[in-house]
């Protein structure tokens, strides 16, 4: 097992999936060794970081500002939409054929070590399509 990215979120922390998921593929710069999963936050928060990973943010979010929130609770918002997400990975009809080549990049599928991202930039495209957020 891989070591944890945050001193207080063990290795074996249930929500330490949801936790590095988010900062992994997010555009939030530098981390401090800490996360602070049972800090409270707020809904603006949760907010700047669907932004950071050009997800949409749900506008009945605005409407929960009174609700008490923690950094953990928002990671797994997070985790949830990204599980959910187009990209979950279903085998598309002809993926790893011969000479298939699923995200269009001029690679065969059994030649790209990144079948499903077609700018090679380690994002699935499916994920990274920017979405208007008003």
């Amino acid at each position: 097992m891989a070591a944890a990215q945050f001193q207080d979120v063990p290795a074996d922390d249930p929500d330490r999936d949801a936790i590095e998921a988010l900062i992994a593929w997010g555009q939030f710069g530098s981390q401090p060794m800490t996360f602070s999963p049972e800090q409270a936050t707020d809904w603006g928060t949760l907010n700047r970081w669907y932004r950071a990973l050009s997800l949409p943010v749900n506008p009945e979010w605005s409407r929960q500002a009174s609700r008490p929130l923690t950094r953990q609770e928002a990671a797994r918002f997070l985790w949830r939409t990204l599980q959910q997400s187009e990209e979950a990975f279903q085998s598309p009809a002809g993926y790893l054929q011969p000479e298939h080549d699923s995200d269009g990049d001029g690679r065969s599928d059994r030649d790209d070590p990144l079948p499903f991202d077609q700018n090679n930039n380690n994002v699935p495209d499916q994920l990274e399509r920017v979405v208007a957020v008003p």
